[in-house]
């Protein structure tokens, strides 16, 4: 995929090469970011949150999501890590109503 944002300077669509690089991209009016999730194996998944900065695109969030044990339904034994990386915090051993609520447009469940 190839995106633009617009440039109230130059009055132009300035493109952004970072986008071609994120995986799976879902943009979020709501939180004004852009979204990714990658499947790294069938017990887990790997999610970031981007934000456009001066033009670029900077993570600022991941999340990974994996499962434990034996427990039905799944989603009981879902667990998610969250990494703030500007401010360098984990958050461990979360269960789905515990992550932040930018992540729900992407996490299944």
């Amino acid at each position: 995929f190839d995106a633009y944002v617009w440039n109230p300077n130059t009055e132009h669509y300035d493109k952004i090469e970072e986008f071609k690089d994120i995986p799976n991209p879902k943009i979020s009016d709501k939180y004004k970011c852009i979204l990714s999730r990658v499947y790294i194996s069938s017990a887990e998944n790997e999610y970031a949150k981007y934000v456009c900065t001066n033009g670029h695109l900077i993570k600022v969030a991941e999340l990974r999501q994996y499962w434990k044990g034996n427990i039905y339904p799944e989603r009981d034994r879902a667990v998610y890590e969250e990494h703030f990386i500007k401010a360098n915090v984990w958050k461990r051993n979360l269960k789905l109503n515990q992550i932040s609520d930018f992540w729900k447009p992407v996490v299944p469940f």
